[in-house]
């Protein structure tokens, strides 16, 4: 048989993938076809095994076999949470040099885990030079580059919870990271992340922890959630898995056409 009738004979195999799938399942569904176990799976996406097991069901995966993760060994080695990482740079689009740089590995490290973890080949024209990806978020120089991570995501979330002023977090961003974000960026994502608008009498210039809890009647209930369209964070007032973000793209409009409420509810 020939390499490409090799290729062509795997790709048939491949379980529950399809270009129309959120990212995050996509790539559930290539770990689980290089045979990552349960373990692992939920680890690199960061699920409890509960949480797994719904999306497998959901998606009608194959259960993964129950075996021990596979942990690297020597001063080189990958952990949860650079795998974590990768997963993240990848479903973002970020290209696979600019993944190694952020990641401090080699473009070949980065393709080989990729293979080894079973993530789904992107196309090249959609591949990214920069991060953030969301109009409206300044880019500076090409050499300092602003990744949102779930945790620096995270991070933003906290301060802005706890009524720091978007320009004084940009201002403690800017020294966490050696270059200059400016208050336009801060602003932008917090909008995509859906976070509350806060009553400006209240904001300080200072980061203190103890106002996320001293104010928090002043905003309403908020849970961090992960859009199950785009694979990104966000934080809802409801019981929602959907970003407004999410929402607004016509592949999505056009999927809930003429479905039923109840059913447009269910997904949401």
């Amino acid at each position: 048989m020939s390499s490409r009738s090799n290729l062509t004979a795997h790709q048939t195999c491949i379980v529950g993938v399809s270009t129309s799938q959120a990212p995050s399942d996509r790539v559930l569904a290539g770990l689980i076809d290089q045979g990552h176990g349960r373990d692992a799976c939920a680890a690199y996406l960061g699920l409890t095994d509960e949480q797994l097991m719904s999306r497998i069901v959901h998606l009608d995966l194959p259960t993964p076999a129950d075996r021990p993760m596979r942990v690297g060994h020597g001063q080189h080695a990958w952990d949860v949470a650079a795998i974590r990482r990768l997963i993240d740079l990848w479903i973002r689009d970020l290209t696979t040099s600019h993944i190694a740089t952020h990641l401090g590995r080699s473009p070949s490290g980065v393709r080989s885990k990729a293979r080894w973890l079973g993530l789904y080949k992107r196309a090249r024209s959609s591949l990214l030079d920069l991060l953030p990806l969301f109009p409206g978020i300044d880019i500076g120089p090409k050499r300092h580059q602003l990744v949102w991570t779930d945790d620096l995501e995270r991070w933003l979330a906290d301060r802005w919870f706890s009524f720091q002023h978007h320009k004084a977090i940009a201002r403690d961003l800017s020294d966490k990271l050696g270059f200059v974000v400016s208050p336009t960026t801060i602003a932008s994502k917090a909008h995509r992340l859906e976070l509350p608008k806060r009553d400006s009498e209240f904001l300080l210039q200072d980061y203190k922890a103890e106002y996320r809890a001293r104010h928090a009647r002043l905003l309403p209930r908020m849970v961090e959630r992960r859009c199950k369209v785009r694979g990104r964070l966000f934080w809802s007032t409801g019981a929602t898995f959907t970003s407004e973000e999410a929402k607004a793209q016509s592949s999505y409009r056009a999927m809930c056409a003429g479905i039923s409420d109840y059913a447009v509810a269910a997904v949401h």
